[in-house]
């Protein structure tokens, strides 16, 4: 399949670059698939890319690529259901790759890889610091990291989000890797919205305000209650500023997806679901919020930076 075969809401290249897109419903554009978010489907790829393209999909590599000529030949497999629009695969002339790994903190013996697909100019810095601390705390509010490995992917400016958190493999604007606010945020959906995904669209509230008040939590964890504090008040007023009136959950989405623009409004679906969240999150207690045991809740407090 060549990508000017595509829908081009699905599919994007230019020098070089493709890459699929699929919320809320273009997976079936590209592959025959259930395209709803209840449906989790396997996923195996086998896919050929001229030289010195490099592709990258979710789950991980199967063997080394099959070199034959000038064509490379890629094969992926996650052994983790996937919601449809979940699944996706990227391709770049110019791709560089990095592998690291994980270690997990609640089992040092536990590694994962952690797989970096960038651009010449990204600067790997931010990312390389942060994403150990990072999945060490959201694993200690959620439990372990869900999936086979943790991966990254910077497109090109054709691609139309700040970042989209396909399974596994999370993909970013150009230069995302810079962006602390951005990596927190897509790196959470890999609990909220991929390890567990919304029903319906009526619920992407819960995706979305799970990873925008996630990015607020980081917030609260590195620099401090004050800053977390003034970082809610922001989205708060961001809320405020371009309500367009309706509520946070909308029934009828759940039978009749609407344009993207309603269903990934900034205002409801992303900042004043993240305001339930806190609310909630003092309504009930961190105890109770993070089902988390009293001596935890006052570890975790302790780590914070006031």
């Amino acid at each position: 399949i060549t990508c000017r075969d595509w829908s081009s809401d699905v599919c994007s290249s230019d020098l070089g670059t493709i890459f699929t897109d699929n919320p809320p419903e273009g997976a079936r554009k590209w592959m025959p698939c259930w395209d709803r978010p209840s449906d989790k489907a396997a996923w195996e790829l086998i896919a050929s890319v001229q030289a010195p393209a490099i592709l990258a999909s979710n789950g991980l590599p199967v063997g080394e690529p099959l070199v034959n000529g000038d064509t490379v030949t890629y094969h992926w497999k996650s052994d983790y259901p996937i919601a449809t629009y979940l699944i996706t695969l990227s391709a770049r002339n110019i791709f560089l790759s990095k592998v690291s790994w994980y270690q997990r903190s609640e089992d040092p013996s536990d590694t994962l890889p952690v797989m970096l697909f960038y651009r010449n100019n990204d600067n790997l810095a931010l990312i390389d610091s942060i994403i150990g601390p990072m999945t060490d705390f959201f694993a200690s509010l959620f439990g372990h990291y869900p999936f086979e490995k943790i991966g990254f992917a910077t497109l090109n400016t054709l691609f139309p989000w700040g970042g989209m958190e396909n399974q596994s493999m999370v993909h970013l604007r150009p230069n995302g890797f810079a962006d602390e606010d951005l990596i927190a945020h897509e790196h959470s959906h890999q609990w909220f919205g991929d390890l567990v995904t919304c029903g319906t669209w009526a619920d992407i509230w819960l995706n979305e305000g799970f990873g925008t008040y996630c990015q607020k939590l980081w917030v609260e964890h590195s620099d401090g209650d004050s800053l977390y504090r003034v970082a809610m008040n922001e989205i708060a007023s961001q809320y405020l500023a371009g309500n367009p009136g309706w509520p946070v959950y909308q029934p009828e989405w759940a039978l009749h997806t609407p344009g993207a623009g309603a269903l990934y409004n900034v205002a409801i679906t992303y900042n004043k679901a993240a305001c339930v969240l806190y609310m909630l999150r003092y309504v009930m207690g961190d105890v109770a919020f993070f089902n988390r045991s009293e001596e935890h809740t006052s570890e975790l407090q302790s780590r914070q930076v006031i």
